[in-house]
């Protein structure tokens, strides 16, 4: 199960590609209220966890995985999941 620091930021990310955005560093923070090195440093934890895809400077995107899927369950966003990557979720 995921801390509750880790789903804040797969909600915010969640959110910013609702929005059609390619969710930046700089976006995140934004919508979390924190600096954008403390938003590096989870992306950073998230992309070695396998839950996002994170290239420095350009941007990121959740990975289509099991993980990813059971993580939106549990945070009950699979609406916002199936939306934002045309998928279904069991």
């Amino acid at each position: 199960m995921a801390t509750s620091t880790v789903e804040n930021y797969l909600k915010a990310i969640l959110h910013l590609q609702e929005g059609n955005e390619v969710p930046t560093v700089g976006r995140i923070a934004e919508e979390l209220g924190v600096t954008p090195g403390t938003v590096t440093t989870m992306m950073r934890n998230l992309s070695d966890e396998g839950l996002i895809d994170y290239i420095p400077r350009k941007g990121l995107k959740l990975r289509l995985s099991q993980s990813i899927k059971d993580l939106c369950v549990d945070l009950r966003c699979v609406n916002s999941f199936n939306e934002v990557l045309n998928t279904c979720v069991p």
